[in-house]
């Protein structure tokens, strides 16, 4: 873990969804309040959660909402601070469409 510019905290992890592997840079500021919320069903067995779970952590109320809202057709935007998450919840849906559907 390295302290960047901007005073966040980054660290990288290689991810396995199942799919490919993806590369995640995780910015957490150390000023933030962590709120988590717990995973709903169709969270709960993705790859994603259990990665998220070996570490300590959960999903973020942001992220579970934009993926249930996108997921029901509606356009999303995200208010959070750095290091919240936000690009997660961006890609979320369609990293659930993928395992959903598998690799094509």
């Amino acid at each position: 873990m390295a302290m960047g510019d901007d005073g966040a905290f980054h660290r990288s992890y290689r991810v396995d969804i199942g799919v490919d592997r993806l590369y995640i840079e995780l910015m957490v500021q150390p000023s933030h309040d962590v709120q988590y919320r717990q995973a709903p069903p169709h969270l709960q067995s993705h790859p994603l959660t259990g990665w998220l779970k070996d570490r300590g952590w959960d999903w973020f109320d942001h992220q579970v909402e934009a993926a249930s809202q996108a997921l029901a057709g509606r356009d999303v935007i995200v208010f959070a601070p750095t290091g919240a998450g936000k690009t997660l919840a961006g890609f979320l849906p369609s990293f659930l469409d993928i395992a959903e559907r598998g690799s094509t």
